[in-house]
């Protein structure tokens, strides 16, 4: 299997995925019988075959293109033909004009006819198992990314420390600078206010008894 260009999976989503492994095969469909079809037929047979799947029962003609574009992915890694050419408008009965801009779409469609899809039925398969996996990890890596507790200065530390005593004081006996400063180093080492002055008030509690 061709290795995968990392940079064209930036942008696809498990929808995107779950759509394309619908359309795939009715684009297989159309190629066997030398055919084009409309993107909203397209999306109409998906819906029609997947009557359970919410994610097809919900999509719609306009953000096909996208979807498509997972399948061009798996063409162009492996040099296959482009099935997305067989994927036209239902005014003008041919692809899209940014497809028209780069690619001549009556000679790919014939190299599509031509191709043998029945060769290479599970080559798609592990392209999807191969691409949830990338996507998965790539979410991941975004949550860690937005959860990720980010770095609080001393000073910040402090000022949220006397902020919150100042509007919270009924809660708490006078509050001097060495808890103060306690507290704010926990806070720098990823406290949340509320862990740092229940830990205070353990404390004092604690010195209670």
């Amino acid at each position: 299997m061709a290795t995968l260009d990392e940079s064209r999976y930036a942008r696809i989503t498990l929808i995107d995925l779950v759509l394309a492994a619908a359309y795939y095969p009715i684009l297989i469909d159309i190629a066997m019988i030398k055919d084009r079809i409309e993107y909203g037929k397209l999306v109409l047979r998906a819906k029609e075959e997947n009557p359970k799947n919410d994610d097809i029962q919900n999509a719609i003609a306009v953000n096909t293109g996208r979807r498509l574009d997972v399948v061009r992915v798996f063409t162009d890694e492996r040099d296959f033909p482009d099935l997305t050419s067989l994927v036209v408008n239902k005014s003008t009965g041919e692809c899209s004009a940014a497809y028209l801009k780069f690619f001549d779409p009556v000679a790919e469609r014939d190299k599509v006819y031509k191709f043998d899809w029945n060769s290479k039925a599970h080559d798609f398969s592990d392209f999807l198992v191969n691409s949830r996996e990338k996507v998965s990890l790539k979410k991941v890596s975004q949550k860690k990314r937005v959860t990720g507790k980010l770095k609080i200065t001393e000073a910040a530390a402090i000022n949220m420390v006397v902020d919150y005593y100042r509007a919270n004081k009924e809660l708490f006996k006078e509050c001097g600078a060495d808890e103060r400063d306690a507290m704010a180093k926990m806070i720098m080492n990823g406290s949340s206010l509320d862990e740092a002055f229940n830990g205070y008030r353990i404390n004092q509690i604690s010195s209670r008894q």
